[in-house]
């Protein structure tokens, strides 16, 4: 998935994206991701390599970055990788895990089996999971890197 990808290079230039979510994500014409809206990310350091403010889209947003202010404990990188592992949850199974994440020990949401098929094309240039949400359809097209 290139949105591990992305993600890992975003960090490698020390920053923490802080809202990943399928609107700020774009396939350009080679089918390669793109993310878009920097707004929220901040930049990390040896010195500060954490942060405390609580920002981005309540659904996607991680537990430390939901609590931090509240709990005065800060949060680093982590925040951006469980914001991967909703959005791998969301094209594989048509919806965000939390129904209510804003609570303390939120509920997984109960989806029926065969609430989304995934569609799979294996072939050598391209893979497509397509799921839906609230009448949205949301696509994620990964091709193959560049010889």
């Amino acid at each position: 998935m290139e949105v591990v990808c992305v993600i890992a290079y975003c960090h490698s230039q020390s920053v923490l994206y802080r809202d990943l979510k399928p609107e700020n994500l774009l396939i350009d014409e080679a089918g390669h991701v793109r993310l878009i809206d920097m707004g929220l990310a901040a930049r990390i350091s040896k010195k500060t390599p954490k942060r405390k403010s609580r920002v981005g889209t309540d659904c996607y947003m991680a537990p430390e970055v939901r609590w931090a202010k509240d709990r005065r404990e800060p949060y680093g990188i982590s925040c951006d990788w469980y914001t991967v592992g909703v959005l791998a949850y969301e094209f594989s199974a048509g919806t965000v895990p939390y129904a209510h994440p804003e609570e303390e020990h939120p509920q997984y949401r109960q989806v029926a089996p065969h609430a989304c098929a995934p569609i799979m094309n294996t072939s050598k240039r391209s893979w497509a999971l397509m799921g839906t949400h609230k009448q949205r359809s949301c696509t994620l097209m990964h091709a193959h890197a560049r010889s």
